[in-house]
């Protein structure tokens, strides 16, 4: 929770508690109660933003603030005995059911990028029918995190209603999450191109349920390009013939002969890690991972890095052509790769989701990816992470099959 939320609550549960303990006797500092929460309730709504797990709270502090006022232009009686008891229980149980409610559906904050660059973040369209976001990195950030639209929030919110249950009513919060890209930042000068990677879309999920490993890649001197949602017409085939407009040679523009089209690489979550495995087999991508991808693995003529659910048991793998690695940690189901897990503390209830905290998990995810990407995308460059097991992530067993000769 937010923190002018938690003081607005503490100060209502504060007064509701006095109001029973102190019904007979009440000490006139807690008289002041009602206006200290209305308040701060006005720089929540100015400053944080309303929502609608809060609107008990919202009720109590209107009806105190308003009795407050009354009694204040009366004889000076305050409400004694069980009448104070009663007001008491009235104040507290609204708090109580907001705090419960607040802490199954918060304004939850997404995971920092831990990469050494800070990130931007454009709309970019490729063609009629084909709209990416483009993660990037840049040397520092515009100070304006970049916000979502309202397509992406509608697209996520009823994304999350259909595969999870959750009443798109109950999810206007999302609207306020704040990535932590800045919109239009210019891309970092330190290399002159950059390696490149494209997120498969999913069929049925949109772009925003996997933005935080979108960022992390970017942090770490990937250009991430990322559809917008599925579309038949916006392919990974697609983009990729779109790419050349995005680097044109002797033109000007932010990407003008910054893509470095020689490595690029690309990934896909759930059932998108099926045509991940299709595009690394006809040679169009120098490295491909497949993340929470439960179907059999294909020999592929490029590196490939399998990241399976910890349920899913290990896949048969046919004589490779070049070096697959076999990742899982514990505790790490199917819906622990993606941001949905961090909506609610209560998606573990839902069977997709593990036991492991989403924050650790999306950490684990961005430091495998990347450094997979790093080692197959960059030739000679050495990560450990990739060698074996690791006293970082100890909950994390990893496989390599070596290319066979």
């Amino acid at each position: 929770m937010r923190l002018f939320e938690i003081l607005l609550i503490l100060v209502c549960v504060t007064d509701g508690s006095a109001r029973i303990i102190q019904a007979h006797r009440r000490p006139f500092w807690l008289s002041i109660l009602p206006l200290l929460a209305f308040l701060i309730g006005i720089i929540h709504a100015a400053g944080e933003g309303t929502r609608w797990q809060m609107n008990p709270v919202y009720v109590v502090v209107l009806a105190t603030f308003t009795s407050a006022l009354i009694r204040a232009f009366r004889s000076g009686e305050t409400g004694e005995g069980s009448l104070a008891r009663y007001s008491g229980i009235l104040v507290l149980v609204p708090s109580l059911a907001t705090i419960a409610a607040g802490t199954a559906l918060p304004v939850y904050e997404l995971p920092i990028p831990r990469g050494d660059y800070s990130v931007g973040v454009r709309e970019t369209h490729l063609g009629p029918s084909v709209i990416a976001f483009i993660y990037y990195p840049t040397d520092k950030p515009s100070g304006t995190r970049a916000s979502l639209d309202n397509k992406s929030v509608k697209d996520y919110k009823n994304h999350l209603a259909t595969r999870y249950g959750i009443p798109v009513m109950a999810l206007g919060h999302i609207g306020r999450l704040e990535t932590h890209a800045s919109e239009g930042a210019s891309l970092s000068r330190e290399l002159p191109r950059y390696r490149v990677l494209i997120a498969e879309p999913e069929a049925d999920r949109p772009a925003l349920h996997a933005i935080s490993l979108a960022g992390e890649l970017a942090s770490r001197g990937f250009i991430v390009i990322v559809p917008s949602v599925y579309d038949s017409a916006s392919t990974v085939d697609a983009i990729v013939e779109k790419l050349e407009t995005l680097d044109p040679t002797g033109a000007s523009g932010w990407l003008a002969e910054r893509l470095d089209l020689a490595r690029v690489g690309i990934y896909g979550f759930g059932e998108a890690g099926e045509r991940v495995l299709e595009a690394c087999v006809d040679g169009a991508f120098r490295a491909g991972a497949t993340i929470g991808y439960t179907g059999p693995i294909s020999s592929t003529p490029t590196p490939l890095l399998v990241f399976r659910p910890e349920d899913a048991g290990d896949p048969p793998i046919r004589a490779a052509e070049e070096t697959t690695y076999i990742v899982a940690a514990r505790g790490m189901l199917a819906g622990n790769f993606s941001d949905d897990a961090l909506v609610s503390p209560l998606m573990p209830v839902l069977g997709e989701f593990g036991t492991i905290d989403p924050y650790r998990a999306s950490a684990i995810t961005g430091a495998y990816v990347g450094a997979f990407f790093n080692k197959h995308l960059t030739r000679g460059t050495v990560e450990h992470l990739m060698d074996g097991p690791s006293n970082d992530y100890p909950e994390v067993t990893i496989q390599i099959h070596d290319a066979e000769e």
